[in-house]
């Protein structure tokens, strides 16, 4: 309590009307829970947190437990965590021995949403293994399957060829030329113009192109010579 003016009228401290909105907090190990008023964070966020009127400003009551336990100020673009790995399991929770600053990407990913779900996967939805050789890291941040992108590929350039294909009526009395061929052949092969061959290898139809003299065409695979044969058989 503080005394102010004539006859002392006392008047209490933000310490002291703080803790007085909080149950039990005698033992650091268990959960110190606000009773007073609290609500949602805002957004999508459903869980309830502690409200508490600071100069007339409201601020979280655990952020402010853990700013005046610790004196110091949460650097802005920082959150506070419930630590689970320490006992917490209540978002109510202002035991700062509970709490801890971290970046929005670390408390996220210590719930229970979503992303968090995903991080912790080991394998993908197809069953393939997120280990080192299998993992990828996307430029803006998260990780991919690479079999699942490297089936993803082939598949799309099966498509891609067999659109070329069946557009063409020709196809049907072309003969399947084996091992290496040249833009001409291809097209000719499959009954479309240089150009369209040439989009085609931009869009990974092909293995490799290399150039003696002409540009050489290796096919990806044995899956094209089998599309151009069931074509041939009919």
């Amino acid at each position: 309590m503080v005394c102010e003016g004539q006859g002392c009228l006392m008047k209490k401290t933000i310490e002291e009307r703080f803790w007085e909105k909080v149950g039990p907090h005698d033992d650091p190990n268990v959960c110190w829970l606000w009773v007073a008023s609290s609500g949602p964070r805002g957004g999508k966020d459903k869980l309830r947190y502690g409200h508490f009127k600071v100069d007339g400003r409201v601020m979280m009551a655990h952020r402010f437990s853990y700013e005046m336990h610790y004196h110091v100020v949460i650097p802005k673009g920082m959150t506070i965590d419930h630590v689970k790995a320490r006992g917490c399991i209540s978002t109510l929770c202002v035991n700062p021995y509970h709490l801890e600053v971290v970046t929005i990407r670390v408390n996220v990913l210590r719930g229970d949403g979503f992303s968090a779900k995903y991080a912790k996967a080991t394998y993908c939805k197809q069953g393939h293994p997120y280990n080192e050789e299998n993992t990828g890291v996307r430029p803006a941040g998260g990780r991919y399957c690479k079999a699942c992108k490297r089936i993803a590929v082939e598949e799309g350039s099966m498509k891609t060829i067999k659109k070329e294909v069946e557009k063409s009526e020709k196809c049907s009395n072309i003969p399947v030329l084996p091992g290496v061929k040249t833009f001409p052949e291809v097209a000719q092969m499959l009954g479309i113009s240089p150009q369209a061959v040439n989009q085609m290898y931009h869009r990974g139809v092909f293995h490799s192109v290399f150039r003696v003299g002409t540009a050489v065409l290796v096919l990806r695979n044995k899956e094209v010579e089998k599309l151009i044969a069931s074509r041939q058989a009919r």
